[in-house]
């Protein structure tokens, strides 16, 4: 999930409002299938989140597919399927080689972010903290950087 600044700021927050929220990602295994297929997608789209992705098992490989929402209908379009790597101009310019053995999400955060780290509590598990920059402070260093 990708959230505003402020909003990750606040350590005591359980949740975050739908406007908060930028891109809602979801990880379908086969226990969640219907759920990460169906149900998600409509209730982030009837929310108001701007973007979904969902990311599938293809033979060991992950697929992602991006989606973006429709204001006027407020569903989802598919905005492409991404097998060997994912490159997208929203809401930010990224690239992710799908071949490595992991971290890839740790390298988004660190490609795009201006500042990140962990949080961790016992009973709930590891956070991952990070801002993302707003047309003011953009960051211009790196692969992932983002411009106005």
């Amino acid at each position: 999930m990708v959230v505003d600044a402020e909003a990750a700021d606040d350590d005591d927050r359980t949740f975050y409002t739908p406007g908060e929220v930028h891109l809602a990602i979801e990880v379908v295994s086969p226990e969640s299938e219907d759920r990460d297929r169906k149900t998600k997608p409509f209730r982030y789209a009837e929310a108001g989140i701007p973007h979904f992705w969902r990311v599938e098992n293809n033979n060991g490989s992950p697929v992602v597919h991006v989606y973006e929402l429709d204001p006027a209908t407020r569903a989802y379009s598919l905005t492409g399927i991404h097998h060997d790597h994912l490159t997208v101009p929203v809401p930010f310019v990224r690239v992710t080689d799908f071949d490595s053995d992991g971290g890839r999400g740790l390298l988004l955060v660190e490609a795009m972010a201006t500042a990140w780290g962990t949080h961790h509590d016992p009973e709930a598990g590891t956070a991952v903290w990070f801002h993302l920059p707003t047309n003011e402070t953009n960051r211009t260093d790196g692969p992932g950087s983002l411009s106005s």
